[in-house]
């Protein structure tokens, strides 16, 4: 697998959007919530100052679409 720098991840408003709706965790199936070359970890900043857990290069290829339970 290559690595694509163009690759799905949240935008600073996204995360304090998230953080005002009060999750304690989100988890993205690639290696960061973060924009590939970002200078400053806004995104990072917003979500763990705010206690939020964040899982990155999580493999969901094999977990079906809809809700789902993280133990």
């Amino acid at each position: 697998m290559d690595f694509e720098r163009d690759f799905v991840h949240l935008a600073p408003k996204t995360a304090e959007w998230l953080v005002k709706r009060n999750i304690s965790l989100i988890g993205m199936d690639y290696l960061s919530v973060e924009a590939f070359g970002t200078k400053e970890p806004r995104v990072h900043h917003a979500l763990l100052g705010a206690g939020v857990v964040i899982l990155e290069g999580l493999d969901l290829s094999r977990v079906p679409p809809g809700r789902c339970e993280l133990v």
